[in-house]
């Protein structure tokens, strides 16, 4: 702690005893012989002196002298009363005017070393979530921000927020600077942290820089993403890195994984794969052959039909469910369809819309085996007595229709030919 704040806490310290201290010391300077009842007393006997010196009759003694001490008694409850009153005013005074400064003293630390910037810095940035703040506003959080980074520089979010708003504001050298020394400061542990970090440090100087890449930054990134492999701001910003320093069939790497985390209808997964297409462009300029049909949404045409023992031994509202596996995968199927013995044939669609489960999808893989199975039970899984028929090695992507005949027994779980 600095000398400054350590005189401050003692002066502090100092007005809280005198708020304790001050009546009692008080009330003991009450109890001494007050200097307006000296007075009194010395001008009584005074008197009495002077009025024994004096040839009065006895009587006439006794009268004056009763006045003279009905005077006294007069004057000292008056002298009294006065100076209790005085002093219980004074008292309370005092005790106000200590009180007064105590909360001064404790707002000025409240802001000095307390949450003061830190509580009007979260209540800005609360509205700034509402709506845009105003030019003072902003200008204001501008100034809080740096004044509790400065006095809490352990704070590290409050370090992290202050260079996000040099960055809004275009201060890209600015806040490079910020993210260099979190970064220097972030225990390595803090995975998650340092790697969002990274990428705001390298996003701030590619924009200070005028939007110009260089192998440090790339390698700063490449780091990043090897802490958390999936982020896809990391990875987006690395496919634009490696774009512009040249390296194409890594930006196309990086973005195909920004790509597939992407919902393939939006505007973010159009824009990426119109980069991964100019990528793959600038490959083939220079005669390299690139596979990016991956961009091409999976999709699979299936002609269901069933032979004519098929049909006689099956009845119309039996289900037929069409399955697209993995031909050495899991069992549980990418994409399913069911329709009635009565629809065949038929033409159905496989793609991600009909997966099962959220993950396991034709995206996934490039060829699949096609089954398409009459269940009498009403199951996809095959039990004796139902009829199927498959195809291996269909295409996901750009494949023309498949047909499949439903012509094969299963007896036995074995299929009768």
């Amino acid at each position: 702690m600095s000398e400054l704040n350590l005189g401050l806490l003692v002066a502090l310290i100092v007005v809280l005893l005198l708020v304790f201290f001050y009546p009692a010391v008080r009330r003991l300077k009450l109890m001494k012989p007050a200097s307006q009842r000296e007075e009194n007393v010395r001008l009584y006997r005074r008197r009495v002196a002077e009025l024994e010196a004096q040839d009065v009759p006895g009587s006439q003694r006794t009268a004056l002298q009763l006045e003279l001490d009905r005077e006294l008694l007069a004057s000292d409850l008056e002298a009294a009363g006065y100076e209790a009153v005085s002093g219980k005013r004074l008292r309370y005074s005092g005790a106000l005017v200590a009180i007064l400064l105590a909360v001064i003293f404790i707002l000025f630390l409240y802001q000095r070393w307390g949450a003061g910037s830190e509580a009007r810095a979260t209540e800005l940035l609360e509205l700034s979530t509402r709506g845009a703040l105003a030019t003072e506003e902003y200008t204001e959080l501008e100034r809080v921000l740096e004044q509790a980074t400065l006095r809490q520089p352990e704070n590290l979010e409050w370090v992290f927020l202050h260079g996000r708003l040099l960055e809004a504001e275009r201060r890209y050298g600015e806040a490079a600077l910020v993210y260099a020394g979190l970064l220097d400061r972030l225990p390595e542990d803090r995975t998650q942290d340092r790697a969002a970090i990274m990428t705001s440090l390298v996003q701030a100087q590619f924009f200070s820089n005028g939007r110009r890449a260089d192998e440090g930054m790339y390698a700063t990134l490449k780091q990043a993403i090897e802490l958390v492999p999936d982020e896809r701001k990391s990875l987006g910003l690395a496919g634009i890195m490696a774009y512009e320093l040249g390296y194409y069939r890594e930006s196309i790497e990086h973005w195909r994984r920004v790509w597939e985390q992407l919902p393939a209808d939006s505007m973010e997964a159009r824009t990426i794969a119109n980069g991964i297409t100019r990528a793959a462009s600038e490959l083939q300029a220079q005669g390299e052959t690139v596979d990016v049909r991956f961009l091409i949404p999976p999709r699979i045409a299936v002609e269901v039909s069933l032979s004519d023992e098929a049909k006689a031994s099956v009845p119309d509202t039996a289900f037929v469910f069409v399955i697209a596996r993995q031909p050495e995968g899991p069992p549980l199927p990418l994409a399913v369809q069911r329709l009635l013995v009565s629809h065949l044939p038929y033409t159905v669609v496989l793609d991600n819309t009909t997966a099962m489960a959220e993950g396991m999808n034709l995206d996934s893989v490039d060829e699949v085996t096609v089954t398409a199975r009459v269940s009498l039970t009403g199951q996809p899984m095959a039990q004796p007595g139902d009829w199927q028929g498959s195809v291996s090695g269909v295409r996901t992507r750009g494949a023309e229709a498949v047909s499949v005949m439903i012509d094969q027994e299963i007896i036995d779980q074995a299929i009768k030919p």
